[in-house]
């Protein structure tokens, strides 16, 4: 995967905690992110015998593809999650490859209001609201 920037110049988290591995499209309200699933350090210890991706890391995730349009959007400062809600529908795990996040952001003064199609392939397995304030 290629990114369209260079993720550890922005204000994501570092090491483990971000999620985010690449940005293939960015446009008026819109971006599309991708989260690689190779070897991800949550499967040996999230139910190791029915490894799947925590909910928990996929709204991490969808956080940071809004925190990364603020960026985009030349937003500086401290992004926070405000609010999130999701709705999952499949389980992801070590057999697939890549989760694609695509995102519609529409802002308010310092607010992002995200609403993002999270998917694997063509199967959407989720689909996450959140917003994040950079303050």
């Amino acid at each position: 995967m290629v990114s369209l920037i260079d993720l550890n110049e922005t204000f994501l988290p570092v090491g483990q905690m971000r999620q985010i591995t690449s940005v293939s499209a960015f446009y008026d309200q819109v971006i599309v992110c991708e989260m690689s699933l190779d070897h991800h350090w949550t499967y040996p210890m999230h139910f190791p015998n029915d490894p799947i991706l925590p909910g928990c890391l996929i709204i991490e995730a969808a956080g940071q593809v809004t925190a990364l349009w603020a960026w985009l959007d030349g937003q500086r400062g401290k992004p926070r999650l405000v609010k999130t809600a999701a709705d999952f529908r499949a389980p992801a795990g070590p057999e697939h490859e890549v989760l694609t996040f695509r995102a519609r952001i529409k802002k308010k003064r310092f607010l992002n209001f995200g609403t993002i199609s999270v998917q694997i392939g063509d199967m959407e397995i989720a689909t996450i609201e959140n917003c994040i304030a950079v303050v």
